[in-house]
């Protein structure tokens, strides 16, 4: 049985919490994501309501590394294809 991978931005994500055990047991529901990023966004499909309240409960421990990283400048939220949660990234932080 082939075990799944962690998405590279699910990783990249988690190592940056990597120290802090707490932050990082919040964020494993994006395991069970799918997490890409195209023009800009972060995009989470989620696989039902729960995961996606989940990670919109980490919202805050989300922000943090992609301000960080650059990695996007909103965060969408998607529950079977349908839009759930759009959530901005605070893009003056990305500039200091």
């Amino acid at each position: 049985m082939k075990m799944k991978q962690t998405n590279q931005l699910t990783q990249l994500i988690w190592d940056f919490w990597r120290e802090n055990r707490q932050e990082l047991r919040q964020l494993k529901p994006l395991a069970k994501c799918q997490v890409s990023r195209w023009w800009g966004v972060l995009h989470i499909h989620c696989f039902n309501r729960e995961l996606a309240e989940a990670i919109m409960a980490a919202n805050g421990l989300l922000e943090k590394p992609i301000v960080e990283l650059r990695l996007a400048n909103k965060i969408k939220i998607w529950v079977d294809k349908n839009l759930f949660a759009v959530l901005p990234v605070d893009s003056d932080k990305m500039l200091a």
